[in-house]
């Protein structure tokens, strides 16, 4: 059974902010804890006070050497601990929050949603580009690190199996061939941080790619549009709710898309995502033009 590693966090205002600064973008880091080998599986719980554990299945990406120069270790989690642990603070903050007031935001929200225009799309992008940013920057650090540490003649045996370093040195043509290739979640997460929004078209003919992976790029507000549509053209992926709603949660989804993807959602389903406001206000007109409501 993987080793556990431990998150402790005083309250769901405490969680929500280390979610969105560094959770939701797929990573991790533990103070205290080093000696981990690279790629070694683990699990990490999320603790709070008066609730049990969540356990996160995750694998390590930093070298030893710089777990001890930053003093605990990274962690990459595996796909799906996006919609566990917004399922978790959903129920926190929703427990924290008076009936009434939430009530009113939902109102509000309903009463503010207008047709999709170009505003919903660029805020989709900058997001998109922030998170992008962000998570190159780890593997660049653990990279620089890594080049460091060779330049000075002192290289751990583990530096040099390192895989950020092994996959940096790899020509642009080499990794877009691996992406489209490797069997290894992992190696796959690794490539996609480096390569951007270039290496998506590749990662899309892996055959070995996973639900988690397809709804985590349906997600993307920058996916070209011919790729989003290549998703919604996968009988497979679409059939799947996850990726549903991603792509309907995509501001940039073209509305013959939104046709397409809605005619595999059950009426009931449909009924239920028109009263909301999940959805873009584009999604919610066709929906109402299906029903004809």
């Amino acid at each position: 059974m993987p080793t556990r590693l431990e998150l402790k966090f005083a309250d769901a205002a405490a969680l929500r902010a280390e979610y969105e600064a560094n959770l939701r973008r797929g990573r991790a880091f533990v103070p205290g804890e080093t000696g981990w080998q690279v790629l070694e599986a683990c699990q990490l719980a999320i603790l709070l006070p008066d609730h049990g554990a969540v356990i996160l299945a995750a694998r390590v990406v930093m070298p030893a050497d710089l777990q001890l120069q930053m003093g605990g270790v990274g962690l990459s989690l595996e796909p799906g601990h996006v919609a566990v642990l917004e399922g978790l603070l959903a129920d926190l903050e929703a427990a924290a929050t008076p009936a009434g007031a939430a009530s009113a935001d939902d109102s509000a929200q309903d009463l503010n949603d207008g047709p999709a225009d170009a505003s919903d799309s660029d805020s989709g992008d900058e997001l998109e580009d922030a998170s992008e940013g962000e998570s190159e920057g780890d593997w660049e650090t653990e990279l620089a690190a890594a080049e460091l540490a060779e330049a000075q003649g002192g290289v751990s045996s583990e530096f040099a199996d390192s895989p950020v370093l092994r996959l940096s040195r790899l020509s642009m043509p080499e990794k877009l061939k691996r992406i489209r290739r490797s069997q290894i979640l992992a190696e796959r997460n690794l490539l996609e941080r480096m390569l951007g929004k270039a290496g998506w078209e590749a990662l899309l003919q892996n055959a070995r790619l996973t639900i988690p992976e397809v709804a985590k790029l349906a997600r993307k507000g920058t996916m070209p549009k011919p790729l989003l549509e290549r998703i919604v053209d996968n009988k497979a992926w679409v059939a799947a709710a996850p990726v549903r709603r991603a792509l309907l949660q995509n501001p940039k989804l073209p509305r013959m898309a939104i046709a397409n993807v809605l005619r595999t959602v059950p009426r009931r389903e449909l009924e239920l995502m028109m009263r909301g406001a999940a959805y873009p206000s584009a999604v919610r007109e066709v929906i109402r033009r299906m029903l004809k409501v």
